[in-house]
């Protein structure tokens, strides 16, 4: 049975996922977060900008749980290599209520 993350990962965001079928909706966000990653280095802002809307959106509408696998996969995964000049883009990139999650996660980690 898929959940709300992974059917909605799937639906908008097709060819940035795994062809796995198999995939947990943890592997999926890690997976997602790795190639937004890249693209924020790569100076693609364009692609990172979409997946981060995605993600705000199912941030913004989820319960508990689809919050806290975002945090702790998705924007775990942003924060690994943070820096003041990544820091900066993410800010610009990411919805208020994003912000505040990844400031969460980059100071528990």
């Amino acid at each position: 049975m898929e959940n709300k993350i992974t059917k909605t990962l799937k639906e908008w965001l097709p060819e940035h996922l795994p062809k796995n079928p198999k995939s947990s909706e943890y592997e999926l966000l890690r997976d997602l977060a790795q190639f937004c990653r890249e693209q924020f280095a790569q100076g693609k802002r364009e692609k990172a900008d979409q997946i981060v809307k995605i993600i705000s959106l199912l941030y913004s509408s989820g319960n508990l749980h689809d919050r806290n696998a975002i945090e702790n996969e998705f924007l775990g995964v942003l924060a690994l290599d943070e820096a003041p000049s990544s820091l900066k883009n993410h800010m610009k990139a990411f919805p208020e209520k994003l912000k505040t999650a990844y400031i969460k996660t980059i100071l528990e980690n």
